[in-house]
């Protein structure tokens, strides 16, 4: 019998055979790709890496890749900027559904007619920062509802704090992305919330670091960082400054010139070629 201990929560006791020691060690710690009931969660401690830019081009993905609609569920602070990116306005807020929760059905939701863009529905955060509608049943009952509705749900969660609304929604997703740039307090705030993520429970293997480029000439490169911090380097983003041009003419889809770029390498990011994990390699196995 081995006993595993993966952080200092709870949720990361793990009792097993030690014939099944491979197999859950795997588990625990490689990265996954996505199939067609994923959750993701985008987090940045700032919201200078452009999470709202991300989680437009992973629902495009996903949503080309499984022919269903994709949820964006916009809870970036300090402001929530998908609707503008894709030059529409929001249709119903979260902190309004949280409100309407006793009269919420599948049906009302499908007439609110939350497409963005083709496939893509938003539903973001009203500008004010008023939480007083926030409580776990609510927060509970809502998501449920959504989860029943979308096999795919991106969630951006960049700028948000560290907050019992954070830990929940990371708590309702299978893969955390943590954004950062190659400043080194970049890197440092993502492995401290990296940290936070782990003694929540966790899986470790889904907690992986995007590399978004803060300059064009200075990108120290994936195996440079990946061997310098503790998390899971998921890959590297394209320099998005003369994506801006695209975003202010509300010209974002169809994707073009340096968008679509981007929008290759966000594909590379969500289906990715089976490999041995760090751990495997460390040990010669």
């Amino acid at each position: 019998m081995a006993f595993i201990k993966t952080s200092w929560s709870a949720k990361h006791l793990h009792w097993c055979e030690l014939e099944g020691l491979t197999d859950l060690i795997m588990n625990l710690t490689q990265m996954t790709s996505f199939d067609a009931t994923s959750r993701l969660a985008l987090l940045s401690p700032r919201n200078d890496c452009d999470g709202a830019l991300l989680a437009i081009a992973a629902a495009s993905q996903l949503q080309r890749k499984h022919n269903q609609p994709v949820l964006l569920l916009d809870l970036g602070r300090p402001y929530s900027d998908v609707s503008s990116y894709l030059g529409c306005g929001d249709r119903i807020d979260f902190l309004t559904l949280l409100e309407k929760k006793d009269y919420l059905s599948a049906q009302w939701l499908q007439e609110q007619e939350l497409d963005a863009t083709t496939g893509i529905h938003v539903i973001g955060m009203p500008d004010s920062d008023n939480y007083s509608a926030v409580t776990m049943e609510a927060l509970v009952e809502v998501m449920d509802l959504l989860e029943g509705m979308y096999s795919n749900i991106i969630i951006n969660l960049t700028g948000m704090p560290p907050s019992p609304l954070l830990f929940f929604m990371v708590n309702r997703c299978d893969q955390h992305w943590l954004l950062a740039d190659q400043k080194n307090v970049s890197l440092k705030s993502a492995c401290d919330l990296a940290e936070l993520l782990y003694l929540q429970g966790i899986r470790p293997g889904s907690v992986n670091l995007v590399l978004a480029p803060f300059s064009p000439e200075v990108m120290p490169g994936k195996e440079m960082i990946q061997n310098q911090l503790p998390i899971l380097v998921r890959g590297d983003l394209p320099y998005t400054f003369a994506v801006i041009t695209d975003i202010n003419a509300n010209a974002l889809f169809p994707p073009s010139g340096e968008f679509r770029l981007y929008m290759k390498a966000v594909e590379k990011l969500l289906w990715l070629s089976t490999e041995k994990s760090r751990w495997q390699f460390s040990l010669g196995w």
